[in-house]
């Protein structure tokens, strides 16, 4: 194939795909900040230029990483990909043209059509193989290139296999190969690197085994179902299959082949040097395309004395030092002090040093010298970099609103207004004696918020027991429930409600003959995303759960006093979730139309099956002891078990998406799981009360969880109170006015044990060898144990004050109490040395102190009863301790917003900058703490440690919300007058923050989301700064990423509110005689109002759970609902 003499060659650079079996490291982001420093200045002398990077997703090596971390291959890498390799790249201001997955389907059409080339061109051929592969390059070895039967590279032992594969003709190569590298000695480099090829070539070179049957994560060998592509085969055709090959030449594939091909450079480690700079080229010969003009190996970047590695611990996360000293440092530091094609060693010391000397003083003098000539020369006066864009800098299809024809409400597109709900229950009872019976059944269904989701539900509920002599008496009570719902991932940006908000508006939900488009966006540099209504209509996510619940016992009166109770209870829970995501689905939060349909179809089955069974046994004494004292004594022994079992099934790359189970699937995978865990208690307790005016109890628990180290299982738990009706005594007789007044305290500790099933064990997973030549199988430590781990313990003391006054119409309830939390669980980081980063451990302290105050009020008005409520609560949380070095424990991410654990302060306190403006000029800039990288239009942040520098890092960072309210409260409104009655119901807190992560896209300037209509009062120039520029949560002009959306105060916001919850207004028919009794209709309408100045939809929103309160990425709709119903008693 060759380039047409019209097309416009770009300068093509590329990066190997890198392996998602982890995070990247510095390795990975050296070779990556070298192709885009090259690329960009290409870029500034105006060359057309196509960048390109991405990642490895397929082979073995993938695949054992993502069992050990017991999930699947697909889903480890779109975590991975998501969540550390495009930020990290984003992050150190890579700006590749294209992110190329080896999972894409656009990818593997187009391997498997090569592929099918290369057969039909008799370059292809079946063989058997038999020698020692290394997982970790996924590639067989040759004998002498192993190091006391080890991979000179991983310095782990290789692996005996012996397949029936296919072969590539590589041989047939090597003369045509051995001219190029001689006769063009620029096409490899550098020379070191070409004298390895050309050593190599000359040493024999045998053919290819390119398919591997042992494993399916691959993709298919097109005419051999039963072999997946050998992953580096894979893996090289990237550089082609991101740019089109194979497309029709009059294709968009076609035309961007011709444009940038052959590649002009391919940067890649001198490690895999042979892939590129040998098996490449011959594939490509084999095609008859041309080759890539140059395969640039550079060497490697060593810490301590050895190759960067995750395996070995070497390995360091970018932002390790990017939060330190910052990217620019991080760019110039590895192209400045590593020659380019040899190896470099990186260490912190020469890392400080130059910053020091070569950014601080020799660059940093040369800006100062430049400022004062500026100064000097030009009063001081540089151009504005940042200004309101004129007419011809917008794009076209944003130029002129008033000329835009559709303006979708996307979100409004998806809800469900006015969706009905039944709520329908029918009870029977019988037995006028000592035993009787109760039957119900109830069926409710509710259509969701979301269009084409819905719950149903189906319970019954029925017992039956009673005094069946003066000996015995017994019970059996069972529950039961059947569930189906159609469900929607709705949380989170990238999800339907988030989504809904960023997608583009200028589109239509519909093509103009009146059928429904797939996929939306991709238009003047706006992201793409799949239809949402599409989404809705065309993908299954269905759950099913079945419930029993049963309780059965029997009472035996051995003395009047003396009681024994046995009991057995059961639950039995069955849930079956099944997904398809059908080839119609794109991708979202796309650029352009790369997320496009089709795409390759998945499914997902998930069934589980929970087993729970307790027994209790309870022997109770309540002696007569007078007609003043009363007495009671129980002692308690309870043991329970549960356990779960499920099968994971998925499978991928469907005939069609007419048939929609895993079966179907070309690729399939399946796993199965069990887990549980036992509780063993014993219980005493012993109450006494003297003429009901003085009571004491006291209660002691020791309670065992299979869940802790082998000698901490167990933990005591004892309890005592104390009760003094002051009512009673004579000196209160004369205040009529208080009919009772009760002073209580109490104390007591209380155990958690909610920290998962094994989290004490260490976890054993797969890992092979080979000894003496031959394959054994072995297994590793994959997680660290700690068997110390114990009970997380709370002592709480409680005082309440009761009160009921003026006939009981006026009742008070005042209590205040202390809870203090030892020995919490909370992973903690360990050395890394370990093998591990992090392990659970008790080793926090955290006290609560708080008031509850409760208000009745009851009295009739003249026909009308009316009763009130008002309860008010207010808690307050102090971190008492963080034992060992970890004085603070921060959850969330530097653009997602911080919660922070510190000694002294509330918990999941919101962290992030200090906002104080926005800067307008320059001057202003200048005038600043240096921030680095900040222009006109970006936030000013406070540097809060007086160093004189923001950093961008957590340094300056402090507290900037707080998510704990200061009081929440309840107000409940009730009155009956003749057969009306009327309930109405508020609830409400006070001073708590949100951090609304969801607007740093929401508000994103880059053009690439639809953006909220505030953003019209956006700073936009020092003449132009909007309404209110001063303002927290005032929005910045520019559209360069740095200083916007970092966790600062710009996202926080006061969720003070008030709900109107629920009203409700029945009137209850007059009885009938023989027909039917208390019958009673009602309207009942939930969550009518929220006063609030918050502006998400939800004020009680949460994404992350646990100690990271209060963080808003978009959840689910609270809807409004209106119900009108029907009670009949027959």
């Amino acid at each position: 194939m060759q380039m047409s003499a019209s097309a416009e060659k770009s300068f093509y650079l590329t990066t190997p795909i890198y392996y998602v079996n982890d995070a990247p490291h510095i390795g990975h982001a050296y070779t990556t900040v070298a192709g885009d420093v090259l690329t960009h200045w290409h870029r500034q002398r105006g060359e057309s230029v196509w960048f390109l990077t991405g990642t490895d997703e397929h082979g073995q090596k993938v695949m054992r990483t993502a069992e050990a971390n017991n999930v699947k291959p697909q889903d480890w890498c779109d975590r991975l990909v998501k969540e550390a390799w495009i930020p990290n790249w984003k992050a150190l201001h890579i700006a590749n043209d294209d992110f190329i997955r080896t999972t894409e389907e656009r990818h593997e059409v187009r391997v498997q059509r090569f592929l099918q080339g290369l057969m039909e061109a008799g370059f292809i051929y079946e063989a058997k193989y038999e020698g020692p592969y290394c997982v970790g390059c996924e590639e067989f070895k040759l004998p002498g290139d192993l190091i006391e039967g080890k991979c000179p590279i991983h310095s782990k032992p290789v692996e005996m296999l012996s397949e029936t594969n296919w072969f590539f003709k590589l041989s047939a190569f090597v003369t045509p190969l051995l001219e190029r590298y001689k006769n063009h000695p620029e096409t490899c480099e550098p020379t070191s690197a070409r004298n390895e090829v050309i050593a190599f070539l000359e040493g024999g070179v045998t053919d290819l085994s390119i398919s591997r049957s042992t494993f399916d994560w691959g993709i298919q060998v097109p005419w051999d179902k039963s072999q997946v592509v050998y992953v580096w085969f894979d893996a090289l055709l990237n550089y082609a299959t991101a740019v089109g090959l194979g497309d029709p030449a009059d294709s968009v594939g076609g035309k961007q082949f011709a444009k940038t091909w052959p590649a002009d450079v391919h940067l890649v480690g001198k490690d895999i040097l042979r892939f590129h700079a040998v098996i490449w080229p011959a594939m490509l010969m084999a095609a008859g395309l041309q080759p890539p003009k140059k395969v640039f190996a550079h060497g490697w970047l060593l810490v301590g004395g050895e190759k960067m590695s995750k395996s070995k611990l070497t390995g360091i996360a970018p932002s390790d030092i990017t939060d330190h000293f910052g990217v620019d440092a991080f760019r110039y530091y590895f192209l400045r002090a590593i020659p380019f094609g040899s190896d470099g060693s990186f260490s912190w010391e020469d890392m400080s040093a130059r910053y020091t000397s070569e950014l601080a003083n020799d660059f940093g003098n040369l800006a100062s010298r430049l400022a004062a000539m500026v100064e000097k020369y030009c009063a001081g006066v540089l151009p504005a970099i940042a200004k309101e864009p004129t007419l011809e800098d917008v794009p076209l299809g944003y130029r002129y609103p008033e000329q835009t024809k559709f303006s979708t409400d996307w979100f409004g597109a998806i809800l469900n207004n006015n969706a009905p709900y039944t709520d329908a229950n029918l009870t029977i009872t019988s037995g006028k004696g000592p035993v009787k019976s109760m039957f119900s059944v109830g069926y409710y269904k509710e259509a969701g918020s979301i269009v084409n989701t819905d719950y149903e539900r189906v319970s019954i509920r029925s017992n039956i027991g009673g005094q069946v002599n003066k000996f015995l008496n017994v019970g059996l009570n069972v529950n039961g429930s059947i569930t189906k719902q159609n469900i929607a991932n709705t949380d989170g940006r990238s999800a339907l409600v988030g989504g809904a908000l960023l997608m583009d508006p200028r589109e239509p939900i519909y093509n103009a003959d009146g059928s429904m488009r797939p996929y939306i966006g991709g238009v003047d540099g706006a992201f793409g995303f799949p239809n949402p209504l599409f989404l809705l209509q065309n993908v299954t996510r269905r759950r099913n759960i079945a419930d029993v619940l049963a309780n059965a016992f029997a009472e035996f009166t051995i003395l009047p006093s003396l009681k024994f109770k046995s009991s057995a209870n059961a639950k039995l829970n069955y849930n079956a979730f099944k997904e398809y995501v059908p080839s119609t689905i794109g991708a979202s939060v796309a650029s352009g139309q790369a997320g496009a349909p089709p795409r390759i179809a998945t499914a997902r089955d998930i069934t589980d099956r929970l087993f729970n069974y307790s027994f209790d046994q309870l022997l109770t004494y309540n002696p007569k002891i007078g007609e003043d004292q009363k007495v009671d004594a129980m002692l308690c022994f309870t043991a329970q078990e549960e356990n779960v079992y499920g099968i994971d099934a998925a499978g991928n790359t469907f005939p069609d998406d007419l048939v929609r189970y895993v079966g179907a699937a070309s690729i399939r995978s399946a796993n199965s799981y069990e887990n549980g865990w036992t509780l063993m208690a014993y219980f005493a307790r012993a109450n006494y009360s003297y003429k009901d005016k003085y009571l004491l109890s006291a209660s002691f628990r020791r309670e065992g969880s299979s869940r802790f180290g082998e000698f901490n299982k167990f933990g005591d738990f004892p309890a005592a109170s104390i009760g003094w009706r002051v009512s009673e005594e004579s000196f209160m007789k004369d205040l009529t006015f208080i009919n009772d007044m009760k002073l209580r305290a109490s104390w007591g500790v209380t155990g958690n044990n909610n920290i998962g099933n094994y989290s004490s064990l260490a976890f054993v997973g797969i890992n092979n060898y080979i000894l003496n030549n031959s394959f054994a199988a072995g297994k590793v430590i994959s997680s660290f144990a700690n068997a110390s781990l114990k009970w997380e313990k709370s002592d709480q003391l409680d005082l309440g004050l009761d009160l009921a006054t003026f006939n009981n119409k006026l009742t008070f309830t005042f209590e205040y109490y202390r809870k203090l939390t030892n020995d919490m669980l909370l992973p903690v980081s360990i050395p890394a040395v370990s093998g591990f980063t992090t392990s659970l451990d008790n080793i926090g302290q955290v006290e609560n102190k708080g008031i509850e105050l409760s208000v009745d009020y009851r009295s009739n008005l003249g026909p009308v009863n009316f009763r009130t409520n008002f309860n008010v609560s207010a808690n307050r949380s102090t971190i008492l301790a963080i034992k060992g070095a970890n004085d603070m424990l921060y959850g969330g991410s530097f653009y997602g917003g911080y919660n922070v654990n510190k000694v002294g302060r509330p918990i999941g306190m919101i962290y992030g900058y200090k906002k104080l403006g926005i800067f307008n000029t320059q001057a202003e800039i200048d005038a600043w703490a240096k921030q680095d990288g900040v222009i006109p239009g970006g936030m000013k942040f406070a540097d809060t440690n007086g160093d004189g520098v923001v950093s961008y890092d957590t340094q300056d960072m402090v507290e900037i919300g707080n998510p704990n309210p200061d009081f929440t409260w309840g107000w409940t409104v009730a009155a009956d007058y003749r057969n009306f009655d009327l309930n109405v119901l508020f609830v409400g807190a006070q001073n708590f923050d949100i951090y609304r992560n969801i607007e740093a896209s929401t508000m994103n300037m880059d053009g690439v989301f639809n953006v909220l209509t505030k953003a019209k009062d956006r700073w936009r120039s020092a003449a132009n700064p909007g309404s209110n520029p001063n303002a927290k949560n005032s929005q910045g002009g520019t559209n360069y990423f740095k200083w916007s959306r970092e966790s600062s105060e710009r996202y926080v916001y006061d969720a003070s509110c008030i709900w109107l919850k629920a009203v409700t207004l029945g009137y209850t028919l007059p009885k009938l005689k023989s027909v039917f009794s208390d019958a009673r209709i009602f309207f009942t309408a939930n969550n009518l109002f929220l006063f609030t100045n918050y502006p998400g939809n939800n004020p009680d929103a949460g994404v992350r759970g646990g100690t990271e309160l209060n963080n808003d990425d978009e959840s689910y709709t609270v809807p409004r609902t209106l119900a009108v119903g029907i009670k009949l008693n027959l």
